[in-house]
């Protein structure tokens, strides 16, 4: 099987469910986790308000609830709707010395989990100035997208574009509901048997320990130009990893290496794949020396990642025979092919495509389009029409969205 096959194939495989309510506990997704300096400031907020206004704009009609705190920080449960406050609004509230936390999910509660999902937890200045802690966003989607690799990509990018990040970085991914603490033996579970299959977990504990040095090997791996430097430089990461099924490229001064087309979550059963091996390799020069520990303590003896299991997972690529650290435990459960995705899926992220521009871009369709950038933009465009900038704009780059009032 190729990497998308795999996807599809394991996709029901390494999702849980709680047996008294039959209600999702983890579930698998395509996801991206970004580390950044800056998002205390006022044009660090604003930056991020856009990449959290991107991911909402196109996916707002799958969200459902979240969690945002206040400038005291204390956190709210809301219900994701149009009075939900705009992250611009909301963010532009907070002194240099506030922590905002954002989060909105697919799924209808906080407890359960969803592929659906974006987040930002920005660091206090006190604690930069202490700990030298960066800021932290992340989002995910089904991994559906990973075969629409445009939609994907394009966010990805822009995000790196805007933030500048520190660290950022792409795989498929666990992911859990808010309190994850509660399934985090699930973790574990579907970790110890896919080499390549990430944890996408609320990541206040590497907040500390990652920017400067990275977790390791990942599909998509973004350095910032202290890791280029550190590496040899640009030419030298380009002819050590050279081979055609790695892509390598820049955006600003931030370099991604990127493995094969489709992310793999390499089965434990096959050994360590070859081509994340050899990048593994190259980057463990900067690889973080430690992580603690992935996951918290257990009280009723599930088996969590501990400081012990979580080194072993940092170095699984070193060599065979790391990972998984219990190979008696290792079980397939066959629960065979997850569906194709349907139809109505395939038509809507086709219609994703058309549902967001950029100014002085052609108009993908004719319609009613709006952006963040002016109040009041609601307009008529047709195909083909250049679409407007506003460069004065206080809100950052004029995008344009479809607007789902075609009225």
């Amino acid at each position: 099987m190729n990497e998308l096959e795999k996807l599809r194939h394991y996709r029901a495989d390494i999702t849980y469910f709680e047996e008294s309510t039959d209600l999702c506990t983890l579930c698998p997704a395509i996801g991206a986790s970004f580390y950044f300096d800056g998002g205390e400031t006022a044009e660090g907020k604003q930056r991020l308000a856009e990449c959290v206004d991107y991911y909402q704009q196109l996916f707002g009609k799958h969200l459902k609830a979240g969690l945002i705190t206040d400038q005291n920080e204390n956190g709210k449960e809301i219900q994701f709707s149009k009075k939900t406050p705009s992250p611009m609004e909301h963010f532009s509230k907070y002194s240099e010395d506030g922590c905002i936390e954002w989060v909105i999910t697919g799924s209808p509660t906080l407890a359960v989990a969803s592929p659906y999902w974006v987040e930002t937890v920005t660091a206090r200045k006190w604690e930069i100035s202490v700990r030298q802690t960066k800021s932290f966003f992340q989002f995910s989607l089904p991994l559906s997208y990973v075969k629409e690799k445009k939609i994907f990509n394009d966010l990805f990018n822009f995000v790196v574009s805007k933030l500048n990040p520190t660290l950022a970085f792409a795989n498929a991914v666990t992911c859990l509901p808010y309190e994850d603490y509660k399934w985090q033996f699930n973790e574990f579970d579907a970790l110890q048997r896919f080499y390549c299959l990430m944890p996408f977990r609320r990541n206040y504990f590497s907040m500390d320990r990652l920017g400067e040095c990275i977790n390791g090997v990942n599909w998509i791996t973004c350095l910032n130009k202290f890791h280029i430097s550190q590496l040899g430089g640009l030419d030298n990461i380009k002819n050590t990893l050279h081979h055609d099924f790695i892509k390598i490229t820049n955006i600003g001064d931030n370099c991604l290496i990127k493995i094969g087309e489709y992310p793999n979550i390499a089965p434990v059963t096959e050994g360590i794949p070859p081509l994340y091996k050899m990048v593994s390799d190259f980057l463990r020069p900067i690889r973080v020396e430690s992580l603690g520990s992935l996951h918290n303590g257990s009280l009723n003896g599930s088996i969590n990642f501990d400081p012990r299991t979580t080194d072993l997972w940092l170095r699984r690529f070193d060599e065979s025979g790391i990972w998984p650290p219990y190979p008696d435990n290792i079980q397939f459960y066959g629960l065979g092919e997850a569906d194709e995705v349907d139809a109505e899926e395939v038509e809507e992220m086709n219609d994703l495509l058309k549902q967001r521009t950029t100014a002085n871009s052609l108009c993908p369709q004719t319609g009613y389009w709006y952006t963040p950038a002016k109040q009041n933009s609601h307009a008529l465009f047709k195909q083909g029409e250049l679409m407007p900038d506003f460069p004065a704009s206080t809100y950052g780059a004029t995008i344009w969205y479809w607007d789902a009032n075609q009225e």
